[in-house]
């Protein structure tokens, strides 16, 4: 195992790659829509995420662990990423490119129905450039999106500092970020190793930069 990763994540990742190839050869729009979820990582878990869930369940099968919190697996703190970067490159390369062909074969389909040919004549090559031309927008949506999150991620990180412990809503309005958007962006820098071992703990709205796990309230005086 390397990285984290099994022999079964792989074929996962191999086939919903198929699926999408083969959704943007035999109808692109489908194809195109599961291309974006793929590349925004909606609707999956990150492989540290799923290693940490089955890190939990693993340790709440353990005899007299019923009922208590682990701690957090340690992670390693990365240096800052840039993302997005090269897609968003590769997107308005490639949407520049193919959407000049698609106006190009726009302007002499309607060319051709003034003087009396037949539009749908170049139905099948609008269909491939405008194929290729919506793959490259999806591609700078992408690129775009993460250069945003990164420059989030670039505000966060001076304003935790060395903290052990700090208040979500404290960081939103710190940064004028919506509280959930800056929850969904703590909890990515966790899974991802861009913040060292901690947790999100919802309840009390915090984030805990701390390997010792929670802590049970003290039990109530009789």
């Amino acid at each position: 195992m390397t990285n984290g990763r099994t022999p079964n994540s792989d074929s996962q990742e191999i086939f919903s790659w198929l699926i999408i190839i083969g959704a943007l050869i035999l109808a692109w729009p489908i194809g195109l829509f599961l291309l974006f979820r793929k590349l925004s990582g909606k609707g999956q878990q990150s492989a540290v995420q799923q290693r940490r869930n089955r890190a939990q369940q693993a340790y709440r099968q353990q005899p007299g662990t019923q009922g208590v919190a682990p701690p957090p697996p340690a992670a390693k703190p990365k240096p800052f990423p840039i993302r997005g970067r090269g897609l968003t490159i590769a997107g308005g390369i490639v949407s520049g490119i193919f959407g000049l062909a698609v106006l190009s074969t726009l302007a002499e389909a309607i060319g051709s129905a003034v003087y009396g040919g037949s539009f749908f004549w170049y139905l099948e090559e609008l269909f491939v450039t405008g194929g290729f031309c919506g793959v490259g927008l999806v591609l700078l949506a992408v690129g775009l999106s993460r250069i945003h999150k990164s420059r989030r991620f670039r505000r966060y990180l001076p304003l935790i500092g060395s903290q052990t412990s700090l208040s979500i809503d404290t960081l939103a309005r710190a940064t004028s970020i919506p509280v959930r958007t800056v929850r969904d962006d703590l909890q990515e820098m966790l899974d991802t190793g861009l913040l060292p071992t901690g947790y999100l703990d919802l309840g009390e709205g915090r984030l805990v930069l701390s390997s010792e796990g929670i802590h049970d309230a003290p039990p109530a005086p009789e």
